[in-house]
């Protein structure tokens, strides 16, 4: 049986350096994700549209950034960035999950979720308050 390490950050390094180094990587980036979200799990029913359009936009954002850089400030970043495409999509669990996620793989701590959810509710609420106008 073929073992799979588990991620760590020399291991994702190494990858980031490989793939960084590749010629046109946004194209083998968007490939990749094309032949993941359309052909290979198609028919995956663990992943529905906003799962994948979600996905889709974290990718789109993440391709510029280095993963190794502060993840909270990112992900605030994120939120900041697409906050309206967030709520008008009604996308606000998924980003939830995404963020547990991420903690469960010990990029973020408690404190960093505590401060990206009041992030989440400070704009939501900004949101909901321009709406109302």
């Amino acid at each position: 049986m073929l073992e799979i390490p588990s991620p760590n950050k020399e291991i994702i390094q190494q990858y980031i350096e490989k793939w960084d180094n590749l010629e046109d990587h946004y194209i083998w980036q968007e490939s990749s994700l094309d032949k993941l979200f359309h052909k290979d799990y198609k028919y995956n029913t663990d992943l529905n549209e906003k799962d994948k359009f979600f996905f889709h936009m974290w990718n789109n954002f993440m391709k510029n950034k280095n993963i190794s850089d502060d993840f909270c400030k990112i992900l605030i970043e994120f939120l900041n960035d697409n906050q309206t495409i967030i709520f008008e999509n009604n996308l606000k669990k998924n980003f939830l999950f995404h963020i547990m996620i991420i903690y469960e793989n010990r990029q973020i701590s408690e404190n960093d979720i505590i401060q990206i959810i009041d992030t989440l509710n400070n704009l939501s609420n900004k949101y909901q308050q321009n709406k109302m106008k």
